[in-house]
């Protein structure tokens, strides 16, 4: 599963052949409920837990997901 933690929706457009999941896709799906104001939190924890995780050099929020992810 190719899950994509991201601010602009648009960006998930771009990796589409590989049908790519959101937070915004599971809470659509019913698969989870969105933490009201702490959305943020359950992407982070995503990236935390991920086996492969591939970030941005701009994002320090990603950046820190990987150095605490113990399985990546």
């Amino acid at each position: 599963m190719l899950y994509i933690a991201t601010d602009d929706p648009a960006t998930i457009a771009d990796f589409a052949e590989f049908a790519p999941v959101s937070l915004e896709h599971l809470v659509k799906d019913g698969a989870v409920q969105p933490w009201k104001g702490l959305e943020f939190l359950q992407d982070f924890h995503v990236l935390m837990n991920a086996d492969v995780l591939g970030v941005s050099a701009k994002s320090g929020y990603s950046q820190l997901a990987a150095l605490l992810n113990r399985n990546a």
